[in-house]
């Protein structure tokens, strides 16, 4: 499990007039003490208000280092309603 550390807005991508949310998550590795740094999938509302937990699942390949942020277990379903 990794703890949400925050919230960043990635301006550099522009979808629709908007911009994409990441959240940001720490995990440190029991056996070294090293903290490692994930982002969730760009979300495309704000979602901190919404989150159930301030941990989150990471799932991580040791080998590359590569982890993955399982944002939509700490989720609850989201149906966004834009006017026409």
């Amino acid at each position: 499990m990794g703890k949400v550390a925050g919230f960043k807005t990635i301006t550099r991508v522009n979808m629709g007039w908007t911009h994409p949310v990441v959240v940001e998550v720490h995990y440190t590795d029991p056996d070294t003490g090293t903290v490692h740094v994930y982002f969730s999938r760009y979300l495309y509302v704000n979602v901190a208000d919404v989150l159930t937990g301030d941990e989150v699942p990471v799932y991580l390949d040791r080998d590359s280092g590569v982890g993955f942020v399982d944002i939509d277990a700490v989720l609850p379903k989201i149906e966004v309603h834009r006017p026409i």
